[in-house]
């Protein structure tokens, strides 16, 4: 995880085997999704499939087909994000950063029901907790992103992850998780307790705050319920939380040296 690129072969090997374009018409997916050029809508028509219309990836005008944004491989997935003129506008989409790939990387590998990512952008790792989750719930309160979101699933053609354009503090109307990422303001890690279930992990990236005041946040937002949590601070505004509901009450740093990946996060939480 982490190599984030719009690689135009890897891109169109990808759309290709997804059925994206159908071969051997690869070089009008690279052409329309990498490079933002039109290619006459014949060409497009016999090379992607209806559903890229249907699900708004391109739009057809005097004679040509524009694509709407630029599509993406984080890892083995696919995402869909804004044009590079459009990604710089104001309220433009955020292609995927360290932080998704720092959560990829250290989500636990163990299958759970439901996961649920709060606030993830584009959907980078709600596609990658996907392979894991028998269900899936995004929430991205941002409307483009929200568009975004939901384009990204419909290339990724997984019927198991929905999206939502809600807010953190409205998390927990979508019910509980097995799992949740999320990124969070300090005062926002409160809803945490209310979204998970029995035993449920949380990975969280959040900004503002240190070790101290979120401990403090997290003992007031959980009460009587225990709770086990460790935190690495990742800048000078923010770090990663990783959290066990129901666990052995506990809190202390993620040592210096150690590598973060799916077994390493079930080890420091003793779960």
């Amino acid at each position: 995880m982490g190599r984030i690129s719009a690689a135009t072969a890897e891109v169109g090997e990808r759309l290709r085997s997804q059925g994206y374009p159908l071969a051997p018409q690869a070089q009008v997916a690279r052409q329309l999704f990498d490079a933002g050029d039109p290619v006459r809508t014949t060409d497009a028509r016999a090379a992607l499939p209806g559903g890229a219309w249907g699900a708004r990836l391109v739009r057809d005008e005097d004679g040509h087909t524009h694509a709407t944004g630029r599509i993406l491989t984080h890892g083995s997935t696919l995402l869909w994000a804004d044009t590079r003129a459009r990604a710089r506008a104001p309220y433009g989409v955020p292609s995927p950063d360290a932080i998704d790939a720092e959560l990829c990387t250290a989500l636990p590998s163990r299958p759970v029901r439901r996961h649920l990512d709060i606030g993830g952008g584009i959907g980078a790792v709600a596609l990658f907790a996907a392979s894991t989750a028998r269900e899936v719930t995004a929430l991205e309160p941002r409307e483009r992103c929200t568009l975004a979101l939901h384009r990204s699933i419909s290339l990724s053609g997984q019927a198991h992850i929905t999206a939502e354009g809600l807010q953190p503090v409205d998390a927990a109307t979508t019910g509980l998780a097995d799992r949740v990422t999320a990124r969070l303001e300090q005062g926002d890690l409160a809803l945490l307790p209310h979204v998970l279930h029995l035993d449920g992990v949380a990975l969280v990236h959040v900004h503002g705050g240190d070790g101290g005041a979120i401990a403090e946040t997290l003992h007031a937002a959980f009460a009587t319920r225990p709770w086990a949590g460790r935190w690495r601070a990742t800048g000078p505004t923010g770090g990663l939380l990783l959290l066990l509901a129901d666990g052995d009450p506990g809190w202390g740093p993620i040592p210096d040296g150690i590598r973060l990946g799916p077994d390493t996060t079930v080890a420091l939480l003793g779960g």
